[in-house]
């Protein structure tokens, strides 16, 4: 039995986390009752919807905030509800309609109503910006990497861009996934970096050895995809281009260039021969071998220099801790 609010009471955020909430109203709601299963919500009525949601509007079921919405879990479905933030009117919804665009669904919107409010599918986990430690990132298979970078990459091609930040991905332990969960229309036209975007979703901004530990060896990763990428002569399963991966690579050298050490620029180098023997093969040279083992050496440098612990932590101890850049895509 689920029951739904019809007096809400306001609720203040303490900001800039909005990860605190509390009552500022002393009113006691009253409640009607309203039974439903999960598998049924969208096909009920709209005021049943609006009932149900509105009882999910609740503290207990907060689930983040972005810069235009709250979320909150619906008990006892697979549903969460986002409402416009700063919009204290949850009474009126509205009509609610299940007809959504493509890029609804790239947003797992799954009904919207009239007031801005939306039901999305609810995303098993916790978002990135919760994570102050996030190791365990680097031992994710290559494959939860792969199905992130093809959603940011399938969201793109309807025009979508991704607002990489860790509150916009989600983190499910027992499945090793990683999903973005906010994807927006730009105003204006705009280029693809997933790799860089990624990058920047996942790597932590907090100082220290470790975290800096941490973000060599994300990016370590991401290099050994593209190279792995770079090995294949069918279609990638995302957008993979060669101004994508330069670009994240030079601009990764450029940002810890303090804590790196002179084989970076090694390896930077190794990319920019590994495209352009790319190029001469899909004209139909024969560069098969040649490639093969400029790949297998630039392997060896990401290994070196991103990934092996022992010379990362070598290399930070003689430098001066470097000072984190954040840069766009």
């Amino acid at each position: 039995m689920i029951t739904a609010i019809t007096n809400f009471p306001k609720v203040n955020y303490n900001r800039p986390t909005y990860q605190q909430m509390s009552y500022t109203s002393k009113i006691q709601p009253k409640y009607d009752s309203v039974s439903f299963t999960s598998k049924n919500l969208l096909k009920l009525p709209p005021e049943e919807i609006s009932k149900i949601v509105k009882d999910a509007i609740r503290k207990e079921n907060f689930l983040g905030s972005g810069r235009f919405g709250e979320v909150y879990k619906i008990p006892k479905t697979d549903y969460c509800i986002k409402i416009l933030k700063n919009n204290w009117i949850y009474t009126t919804f509205g009509k609610w309609t299940t007809e959504i665009d493509c890029a609804d669904k790239a947003n797992h919107i799954l009904a919207k109503a009239e007031n801005g409010s939306t039901i999305m599918k609810y995303i098993k986990g916790k978002s990135l910006f919760e994570y102050a430690e996030r190791e365990f990132l680097t031992d994710l298979p290559d494959s939860t990497y792969i199905k992130l970078l093809k959603q940011i990459s399938d969201a793109e091609r309807l025009g979508l861009a991704f607002d990489y930040a860790p509150a916009n991905v989600i983190y499910d332990a027992e499945k090793e996934t990683l999903t973005a969960i906010d994807f927006y229309r730009p105003g204006f036209g705009f280029d693809l970096y997933p790799f860089t975007q990624v990058f920047l979703a996942l790597e932590s901004k907090n100082t220290g050895y470790q975290n800096l530990i941490i973000n060599k060896k994300l990016a370590g990763r991401l290099m050994n995809i593209a190279l792995d990428e770079y090995t294949k002569t069918g279609k990638s399963e995302f957008k993979f281009d060669d101004a994508d991966v330069i670009r994240f690579v030079q601009r990764f050298g450029y940002n810890y260039s303090t804590s790196l050490p002179p084989q970076y620029k090694f390896l930077k180098q190794k990319f920019i021969d590994i495209i352009e023997l790319k190029k001469a093969q899909r004209r139909g040279e024969d560069v098969e071998i040649e490639l093969a083992g400029i790949i297998k050496h630039a392997k060896s440098l990401v290994r070196q220099v991103l990934t092996d612990v022992s010379v990362i932590a070598e290399a930070l101890h003689k430098t001066p801790f470097p000072d984190f850049l954040r840069f766009s895509p």
